[in-house]
């Protein structure tokens, strides 16, 4: 039989693909949906199998567009989304929702999230019926917020809740390169605003019992299997640690994780083990059917006995999107078995792929979705076809090796391989002596030490395949590359399936019998500790695990397009001594990334990045060398491991859509969070050439960046007022802080020159500062003016700005942080200097490139119109603007 169903399945998706780009109409789509199958239909009858199949899977491209164009029409007329985007709820105002929590409270120190499905929303003017659901974040009392406590407020799943909230579109980073939060949240997960709560308020409880009832039974089981884990392990004490794994390697739980040890699972090419996903699942269906088997049961008993259980794990740990693919995926598979039919991993493939597209069109963009199927697809025509010409003959030569009869039916080297074997068993029985036991112990002493190496190199081949073969969108969406995970994890996931085969049982031990817990706790215990010291392994070459940018388009499109051809060539046993070097040859360029970074010569390029409620600024200088200034903070609030390290998520994801890999200087002006927080993910993440500081600070995100230059051997320089330097051929003059200055009064303030462009990067400064800056300030216009504390009413003076005349002002503001930024008035006085005005927050990234005689300006959102602007340099008198098309 073919994998016709994943044919049926790539199909509809390159319909999803073609209707995502074109937008065709959904009735001429649909009448050809119809038409394409009829005739494939009616052609199947007439015994024209090319046509139809040529129709067929055109009606089924239709099919796909069709499923992408109905998908918005899920949204009711009533959606929150749509009364916000109507006008009738005004999200500028504090809004009152009712509705009933629809996820698991999850603890994120300081706060508590869930979801709630709200049924009605009231405002000062307005109260109406609502649908759809909102992610709400609510703020904890400091003696709240513990890791150990999972749910301080006591809200549980199906909780009726009442409660005055800020709303809010989720938050997107609006730079080349950067994560689409937004789309993925509304897309996937159908949340389109996010909300937290109006201070001096409270959630007021209405009511229980909401929801599905099998979902609020899985809630307190889950609960309590966590408090259990908890009990094992204490939280606040050092074996805490195996209890964070065990959640989340067990449950999907991964709250109590610190950054460190994620950190550890990332680089050793395992963080793949702490996402509950197909490979956990797998490993459950292996273990389940081995227990299954051992009292006798046939397989039409065991598989939908592995199947329920699977579902209750699933709906145990949320029913993720993740957990359903993959539980859809096997149960199909062993359903195929079940009918005894042929290839029935790859049409379990593309069954599975079909209905999860058909549910939602929107899972074919999720990096998950596409890993699950990448990996599957690996498994089934790479690994499979692979090990079929090569070990697995041989491995299953090794059964009933006394069997002469069956020699007979198996290929001549495997016939041969046994006839050798026979005969070392037998010569080894001989000196043995006592002829039936000497024989046995002989057989063993073969024939364990082959299943044993035979089971060591087919994982390796399957760890190792896996590997490369998802190296693309690994790279792509963690710009990893994890060579040494190709043996850890030939070690790791027999690791984790003792893990899984202990960790359930233990954990029900732990909230039903706790004593009959301990002595599993303990091997537990072990077997999380080997785990962990495989994700911690230090002294490791740099090659083995390292970041890289992201690859060209046409080496993305030839890594797929070869390894594809790869795996049929495997297949068809024809053109592997030419498919298999270029697909290697592609993952290695991949790997390696000798691509030049997108740096332009002879120009100066200053690009202000958003950040948010900080600053990161990026520049090119005209001999390809390269400069940030700053690197944003992190965003949240409070002490949690959680938040988001801007510097990993937006900056170097920036840098590395540039295909940088060294960045010459690091400047920090400003010791405080929103400028250095991010810089020691820089400083670990590309080549440093130095760091430049300005006055010396206290904060902690402070100590760790110059403890981490240290480490690093990367110079750190002292700057100071009156020191200049000559880089690419621009003049870069320190202008503060003074030697005596720190903290605030200590920022480092640069003025860059090339030709006729002057930029000035004003830091954090106040009107004190730039007072005293006055007096050593050139009379001179001022092409690019990073506008000071992120245009605070209290700086960029009148005086200050009338001295410079600058002609464009950058402002890097945005972010969650409510300090109504930039002010009005710095805008004001900005527009009477006659300053174009280009904003983070509203702009997106801004880049302005000058070649000596005329600025380009291109911002994030005129990158996706096309329409950059150009400004001519005339230092002598203000520029003018004209728009280029």
């Amino acid at each position: 039989m073919n994998p016709l169903m994943l044919w049926v399945a790539a199909a509809f998706a390159g319909g999803i693909l073609l209707a995502r780009s074109a937008s065709p109409s959904l009735p001429a789509t649909l009448a050809l949906a119809g038409l394409a199958l009829l005739l494939g239909a009616v052609l199947t009858r007439g015994r024209m199998p090319w046509p139809a199949l040529g129709f067929s899977l055109a009606g089924f491209v239709a099919a796909g567009a069709v499923a992408w164009l109905l998908f918005p029409l899920r949204i009711p007329s009533h959606h929150i989304a749509r009364l916000v985007e109507g006008g009738v709820i005004d999200e500028t105002e504090p809004v009152r929702l009712e509705g009933w929590i629809a996820s698991q409270p999850l603890l994120r120190a300081p706060s508590v999230r869930f979801d709630l499905q709200v049924t009605a929303a009231e405002g000062s003017d307005y109260s109406t019926s609502a649908q759809g659901k909102v992610r709400l974040w609510v703020s904890l009392n400091p003696g709240l917020a513990r890791d150990d406590v999972p749910n301080p407020l006591e809200l549980r799943y199906g909780d009726s809740i009442r409660a005055w909230v800020t709303l809010r579109r989720p938050r997107n980073f609006h730079n080349p390169g950067s994560f689409d939060y937004r789309r993925r949240m509304e897309q996937i997960d159908d949340l389109y605003l996010t909300a937290s709560l109006r201070r001096g308020h409270h959630i007021e409880k209405v009511g229980s019992g909401r929801g599905n009832r099998w979902f609020r039974t899985a809630t307190v089981v889950r609960k309590k299997l966590l408090d259990g884990i908890n009990r094992l392990y204490a939280p606040w004490a050092a074996e805490g640690r195996w209890g964070a794994m065990l959640k989340a390697l067990l449950l999907g739980d991964r709250t109590s994780l610190d950054r460190k040890m994620v950190e550890g699972f990332q680089k050793s090419g395992l963080y793949h083990l702490l996402v509950i996903s197909g490979l956990h699942l797998g490993l459950l269906a292996l273990i389940g059917h081995g227990i299954l088997k051992l009292f006798r049961l046939s397989e039409a008993h065991r598989i939908p006995v592995v199947i329920g259980f699977l579902s209750l794990y699933c709906l145990l740990i949320d029913l993720r999107a993740p957990t359903l693919r993959a539980l859809l995926m096997i149960s199909v598979y062993l359903v195929g078995r079940l009918l005894l039919r042929q290839h029935s991993l790859l049409n379990a493939i593309g069954i599975a792929g079909l209905v999860l597209m058909l549910i939602r069109p929107s899972w074919l963009f999720e990096t998950g979705f596409q890993l699950s199927f990448a990996a599957v697809l690996l498994i089934a025509g790479l690994v499979v076809p692979l090990l079929e010409v090569s070990t697995e003959p041989y491995r299953r030569g090794l059964n009933q090796l006394e069997n002469v009869e069956l020699d007979g039916r198996l290929a001549p080297r495997v016939a041969q391989m046994r006839l050798d074997l026979r005969a070392a068993v037998g010569w080894l029985g001989r000196q043995l002596g006592r002829p039936l036991q000497s024989l046995q112990v002989a057989r063993s002493i073969v024939l364990w030490p082959l299943r044993g190496g035979f089971w060591v190199v087919n994982t390796v081949i399957f760890t190792a395949i896996l590997q490369i073969g998802l190296l693309l969108p690994m790279v792509e969406s963690f710009h990893r590359v994890s060579l040494v995970g190709i043996g850890l994890n030939a070690v790791a996931i027999p690791l984790l399936a003792l893990i899984l085969a202990l960790g359930l049982p233990c954990s029900f031990l732990a909230i039903t019998w706790p004593a009959g817990a301990e002595p599993m706790a303990e091997l537990l215990a072990a077997l999380l500790s080997l785990l962990s010291g495989l994700t911690e392994i230090s002294g490791l070459p740099g090659w083995m695990a390292y970041r890289v940018p992201s690859p060209p388009m046409w080496v993305a499109l030839g890594f797929g397009i070869s390894w594809v051809a790869a795996g049929l060539a495997i297949c068809l046993r024809r053109g592997v001594a030419f498919a298999g070097p270029v697909a290697a040859g592609f993952a290695l360029l991949i790997a390696v990334s000798p691509f030049r970074a997108d740096l332009a010569p002879d120009e100066l390029e200053v690009t202000a990045l958003d950040v948010g409620y900080g600053d990161a600024i990026f520049l090119s200088l005209p001999d390809r060398s390269t400069m940030l200034v700053d690197g944003g903070g992190i965003e949240g609030r409070g002490r949690s491991a959680n938040r988001m390290d801007v510097g990993e998520e937006v900056v170097s994801r920036y840098l590395w859509s540039r295909r940088i890999r060294r960045i010459d200087v690091v400047a920090l002006t400003a010791p405080r969070e929103h400028h250095v927080g991010g810089l020691a993910s820089v400083l670990k993440n590309f080549d440093v050439g130095e760091v430049w500081v300005g006055g010396s600070g206290s904060h902690p995100a402070y100590r760790t960046l110059l403890a981490l230059a240290r480490e690093r051997e990367i110079p750190i320089r002292q700057c100071n007022a009156g020191e200049r330097f000559d880089r690419g051929g621009v003049r870069i003059r320190v202008l503060w802080p003074q030697e005596s200055e720190s903290g605030e009064d200590g920022s480092l303030i640069l003025r860059l020159e090339w030709k006729d462009t002057g930029v000035l990067l004003s830091s954090d400064i106040r009107g004190p500062v730039e007072r005293r800056l006055l007096a050593g300030l050139e009379s001179k216009p001022l092409e690019i003016l990073k506008v000071a504390r992120h245009g605070a009413r209290v700086a960029s003076g009148e005086e200050f700005l009338a001295h410079l005349r600058p002609s464009i002002a950058l402002i890097t503001a945005g972010g969650s942080r409510p300090y109504g930024l930039p002010s009005s008035d710095t805008l004001s006085r900005l527009r009477r200097m006659g300053a174009e005005i280009y904003r983070t927050d509203r702009d997106g990234a801004v880049t302005l490139r000058s070649n000596g005689d005329s600025l380009r300006v291109t911002t994030f959102r005129s990158r996706l119109s096309g329409r950059p602007r150009l400004f001519p340099v005339k230092p002598e008198r203000p520029l003018r603007v004209r728009a280029a098309g």
